[in-house]
């Protein structure tokens, strides 16, 4: 059986584009964006889709000391964190307009706990953007109320 040269070069063509998207799908680019808080220059994967947000930092075994993950809204909300499904301790920043409005030091994992018992963290009130860093960073780089916020997009 002899095939055309057209349907070899589809044939290839299909399964390049097959091997592209299964690639893509298996170990997805993340978006690493530089942001600085005092100073201080932070690597930050961004997370500006639902399923992202969704899916935060759980499973993840750690972040590197100036490594952490943005979560940024569409419009000002009052968002709902838990550490469900999460392996390490964090520090959550609550960001409004590029200014930092508050904090939740060290929020720990809750392994075994069942989802409707787990901790819930919340604003103190609507936020642009969410920021999770390695537990003890808004300590040792001395946050304070109203730092500025600089994010490279």
């Amino acid at each position: 059986m002899k095939f055309k040269p057209a349907f070899i070069v589809f044939v290839v063509i299909v399964l390049i584009l097959v091997g592209l998207i299964l690639s893509n799908l298996l170990s997805p680019e993340k978006d690493i964006i530089e942001m600085e808080i005092s100073g201080k220059t932070f690597f930050v994967e961004v997370a500006d889709e639902v399923s992202e947000r969704n899916r935060g930092l759980s499973g993840r075994e750690s972040l590197g000391e100036n490594e952490g993950m943005l979560f940024i809204f569409e419009y000002p909300t009052v968002p709902v964190f838990w550490m469900k499904d999460m392996e390490f301790p964090i520090d959550i920043v609550w960001i409004s307009e590029s200014k930092i409005i508050g904090w939740v030091p060290n929020a720990l994992p809750e392994s075994g706990v069942q989802d409707e018992n787990l901790s819930i963290y919340s604003p103190p009130q609507s936020v642009d953007m969410v920021l999770e860093l390695p537990t003890g960073t808004v300590s040792r780089e001395s946050f304070r109320l109203g730092d500025s916020v600089l994010v490279q997009i």
